[in-house]
């Protein structure tokens, strides 16, 4: 229904309100005319309020484009001082310069658009979401009964659209007019109303997204930039045709109702080829992942070959169950086979017990289980020194241990541990919560592909390339504490370093972050092969030299190591004992650094500790593998055979003796006599083998 004159310059506070809508939302399509003729305004504005001083009255002129019409068909919508014919008065003033007149609440309405495009930097300065301007726009025009809506027709698949209507003043050398109005309704898709032919077709619409949606002020920008040209371009054809008409309509108002449903959402469409995707559809997406997540199969060079199983062997110090052998078995010189009824494809030898990796996922393990390193019962005495299988409900394809921990990695790049670390001090906890009996997940949120252990600590390495390390820092092997704060009692507490937290370092000579591509740990240290160079960064402890500085200085974080790349070769794997370290290159060579005692480095009596890898000259084949306990030294030629030195007293060497070796020697006994070694693990006072049939 049309307005009538009692629609007048709204009070203080509804203008408020009108400004702060119109201000956020609402732009004319024809603010640039508009802004040409707001000076003019302003002095209308001024010259009024001198003539109302002298008594002069102010009025206001009504151009009809037809003596036929109706007054309330005139192009102002006051229509109180229109004749019976609809022509304007002959009260208007005699002065020229007021030729043409505008009500002073309309001029107001034209300086509030002109601020509304500094309100608008402001709102895209606070960031505030489009959703919240709406509901705001809602309540303030409903509050100042000014704009009135009706949810009559809201539903979650039919969107509200607020329509600005506006007329355009038109100068003609007899008359000007200058003419707005505002107009919200509600717009359906594919519907036209064939009864408003006389109404003006100038139209500027804003789309309001769902609750669920928000857009950015950028795109709101946009989307009013191009409607306000298409609204000018159809003003231009209205003049050219000389019939603009100008209507207000006014709905019912009501607050939007919280709609119970989500509706359809409204993609942005493109026609050249844009990938975007509506909310809905992302979320489609992130739930695909995740479900596909499931589905992940990590996969690494390092992962034990799964169509090649094997049978483990044991030898050396079995007082507390690690050979696995049982309860009358304290210690063999030779290897011994541990009798298993499942096919193993990775053996691993912790400080003083054994885990063992089926050809099913399955793990089975023996030995000391004191702080829960075996993950099983074993309350029934003499039940830690036979093997055992673990009730796991994921197929393990990776595992490795410490003297008090043993962890695994599942094959869709999850890692659990049980057990404890430890620390100078004495037991620490798997986490601040204590030692861990059952299987607990140590890199929630992160896809792992690689698992290794120190004594103490544990690291793990991502599909990213990342590296998360936790345990004991006291030594700089976790690689992400500072010194300051490596002990349980700093005051940052135990949990910062028993948590699994993320290593972070530079490459060398560069501002890029690295990213690694494989990971070695040892007793106290931990290394790392960085991706795109090939280069090796270590950390952790350094009296004799075991991580390839010749300071004796312990790194708290990853360093660049000058003198592993000082011999140009391709380090394949990196394996280190309590004092020194092992290095295999690509060409099946092994070297060694560090503390020379017990003959440990394999490079004679005579020899000292080294700072820098020494090639071993006595390994004249070639080499696949390298194991490092904590004071001897293992490697693997290509036909399987197994060369071991360092100290004989654990009798983890095969010599059948406990005298120290210090040269490779290969071990023997009945168990090799018919079969080829494809794995080897040096334990704290043991070892393992992995073998096969010949």
């Amino acid at each position: 229904m049309p307005l009538t004159s009692s629609f007048n310059s709204p009070s203080k506070e509804k203008r408020s309100s009108l400004e702060s809508a119109s201000s956020r939302m609402i732009h004319s399509p024809k603010e640039k005319i508009a802004k040409g003729i707001l000076k003019n305004q302003d002095d209308n504005v001024t010259e009024r309020i001198e003539l109302e001083k002298n008594g002069l009255h102010y009025t206001k002129s009504y151009i009809c484009k037809s003596t036929d019409l109706k007054s309330d068909q005139c192009e102002e919508t006051d229509t109180s001082n229109c004749n019976s014919n609809g022509l304007a008065p002959t009260t208007m003033t005699s002065n020229p310069k007021f030729a043409e007149t505008v009500d002073l609440a309309k001029q107001e309405e034209l300086i509030v658009s002109k601020k509304s495009e500094a309100v608008l930097n402001s709102v895209k300065s606070d960031k505030i979401g489009f959703e919240g301007i709406q509901k705001k726009f809602y309540k303030e025009t409903c509050e100042g009964s000014v704009l009135n809506y009706s949810a009559s027709e809201v539903t979650g698949q039919n969107k509200p659209n607020v329509v600005m209507r506006e007329s355009v003043t038109e100068d003609n050398t007899n008359n000007i007019s200058n003419i707005e109005s505002l107009d919200v309704e509600k717009q359906r898709s594919g519907q036209e109303k064939s009864s408003d032919k006389n109404k003006c077709d100038v139209q500027t619409v804003i789309l309001f997204a769902e609750n669920k949606t928000k857009l950015n002020v950028e795109q709101q920008k946009e989307v009013t930039k191009c409607n306000m040209q298409q609204s000018l371009n159809k003003v231009s054809e209205k003049f050219k045709n000389e019939n603009i008409e100008q209507d207000m309509f006014v709905d019912t108002c009501d607050l939007p109702p919280s709609m119970p449903g989500r509706g359809k959402k409204r993609g942005r469409s493109s026609g050249s080829g844009s990938t975007d995707v509506t909310p809905d559809a992302k979320k489609r997406v992130l739930i695909q992942d995740e479900d596909n997540s499931k589905n992940i199969r990590v996969t690494h060079h390092t992962h034990p070959d799964f169509t090649v199983p094997g049978i483990p062997l044991t030898l050396g110090e079995g007082d507390v169950g690690q050979l696995g052998l049982g309860e009358d078995v304290m210690e063999r010189m030779r290897p011994a086979l541990v009798k298993l009824d499942d096919k193993i494809v990775q053996v691993f030898a912790g400080g003083m017990h054994t885990v063992c990796l089926t050809n099913k996922g399955e793990i089975i393990t023996f030995g000391c289980n004191d702080e829960s390193a075996l993950g099983r019962d074993t309350s029934e005495e003499g039940s830690e020194m036979y093997p055992a299988k673990l009730n796991l409900p994921y197929k393990v394809i990776q595992v490795s241990g410490g003297d008090s921990h043993t962890a695994v990695l599942t094959e869709d790049g999850h890692v659990y541990a049980w057990g404890n670390f430890r620390d100078a001090n004495g037991s620490m906890g798997l986490t601040s919560g204590g030692i861990r009996k059952e299987p607990l997940e140590m890199c929630p949120g992160e896809t792992v592909v690689k698992i290794v252990s120190g004594g103490d600590h544990l690291v793990c390495l991502t599909n990213k390339g990342e590296i998360f390390t936790g345990g004991c820092a006291e030594q700089g092997q976790l690689g992400r504490v500072a010194e300051c704060f490596a002990g349980r009692g700093s005051r940052r507490g135990v949990d910062s370093i028993l948590k699994m937290g993320p290593v972070r370092c530079r490459i060398h000579s560069s501002r890029k972050h690295a990213t690694f591509s494989d990971i070695w740990a040892g007793q106290y240290v931990t290394f790392a092969k960085e991706k795109e160079s090939g280069d090796i960064y270590s950390w952790g402890l350094n009296n004799y030299f075991q991580i390839g500085f010749d300071d004796m200085q312990n790194r708290f974080i990853p360093e660049w190591v000058p003198s592993f790349a000082a011999h140009n070769k391709q380090w394949t794997k990196i394996q280190a004992g309590q004092h020194h370290t092992m290095l295999l290159d690509e060409e099946g060579k092994v070297y060694t650094i560090g503390r020379a005692e017990y003959g440990r480095l394999g490079l004679g009596e005579k020899s000292g500790e080294m700072s820098e890898p020494t090639l071993v000259t006595k390994l004249s084949d070639k080499c696949i593998d390298i194991a490092a306990g904590q004071s001897v030294s293992l490697a693997l030629t290509s036909d399987g055979t197994v060369y071991g030195w360092g100290m004989g007293t654990s009798r983890q060497l095969g010599t059948g003796n406990e005298e120290d070796v210090w040269e490779p020697v290969k071990m023997s006994g009945k168990q090799l006599e018919t079969r080829t070694v494809v794995g080897i693990s040096a334990g704290g006072q043991h070892t393992v083998l992995l073998a096969i049939d010949k």
